[in-house]
Parts: C-alpha cells; structure tokens; sequence
C-alpha cells in the first residue's frame, strides 16, 4: 500500500546503527579502568601495610589488674581472658614485660608446667621480643622465671644468647613480674 522511506535511514542498516549506539566512548572505559586499577590499588596497600588502620593500643597493665582481681576473687575462666588480652597486647607492642608477667600469670593459673604450656610459648616469644631490643636486664628476667619453673637448661641457654656488643644497662632481673611464677 503506502510506502515510507526517509533518507537518513537509508544508508545504514539496522545492524550497523544499534552497534554504534551502545559503545562507550573511550574516555567512559578509561574511567572505568582507572578506578578498577585504584581499588586493586588500595587493596594491595591494605595487604602490605595492615598498620595505616590500627587503633592506637592500649596499656596492658590496667588488663593485669583487673586479671588478678578476677583471680583473687575466683573467677578464673574471666582471669584467663584477661590474661589473654595482656598477652594480645603485648605481643602486639612487642613489650618482653607484659609477655613475661602473662607467662608467669599463666604458670599460675594453669598448676604444674608442661612441656608445651602457654607459660613456655609466652617466655620464649619475650625472648625473641628481648633479643630484639638488645636488652640485658630483659634475659636476665626470662632467664630468672625459666629458672623458678624448673627449666635451669633453658634459662642458661637463654643468658647465653646475651650479645657482647648490646648496650650496657641493669642486668638484675624485674622482681615484681616475678612474682606470679614464683608462687
């Protein structure tokens, strides 16, 4: 019957018309790129340095108390997660102290020493941590509780490891993080 034809239509066929209109233009895939490579970016950066997010840490001494007061008052299942969460922090400060009275706190709760206790995990990662900081009265106090636990072998080894060229400073062991394992 009646037949339509315009002229603007009539060079391209359908095919060819519906292709061109759903390409991006090139700078719309350059975004789409660039922020791809950004995320992947942040990620990397994440993976490699944990730190730029880390709340600053706490004191693990305040964590000490309130363990001991958990203990003293019975409550010994709640004197053990304190003493975890002072090893936590401590381990994360890389602090020997806080470790050593963790170990020591341990060796209390736990009764007689075994080969892999907590309290023998605990002391030879402040001697990894002591050791790194180079620091004499730090050996002489894990060498001091290893003794008070029994293990006078371990205790000699670990003066032992005391280098010659570390800086001179107190070598007397810390009485008062002592006390736990001696009881």
């Amino acid at each position: 019957m009646f037949k339509f034809e315009t002229s603007a239509l009539k060079g391209l066929s359908p095919i060819s018309a519906s292709r061109q209109s759903l390409r991006p233009p090139r700078w719309r895939s350059f975004g789409y790129w660039l922020v791809l490579m950004s995320f992947f970016m942040l990620i990397i950066a994440a993976w490699l340095r944990p730190d730029f997010n880390r709340p600053p840490l706490a004191d693990w001494k305040p964590f000490l108390a309130r363990g001991d007061h958990a203990a003293e008052a019975g409550d010994l299942q709640q004197a053990r997660y304190l003493y975890l969460q002072v090893e936590r922090i401590a381990s994360w400060n890389r602090d020997w102290q806080g470790t050593i009275a963790a170990a020591c706190w341990f060796n209390k709760l736990d009764g007689a020493p075994a080969r892999y206790s907590k309290a023998y995990t605990l002391l030879i990662r402040a001697g990894i941590f002591a050791e790194q900081k180079q620091s004499r009265q730090a050996m002489a106090t894990i060498a001091e509780a290893f003794n008070m636990l029994g293990q006078h072998q371990t205790a000699s080894l670990f003066l032992g490891r005391v280098g010659t060229g570390w800086p001179s400073e107190n070598a007397e062991p810390l009485g008062f993080l002592l006390e736990a394992c001696s009881a």
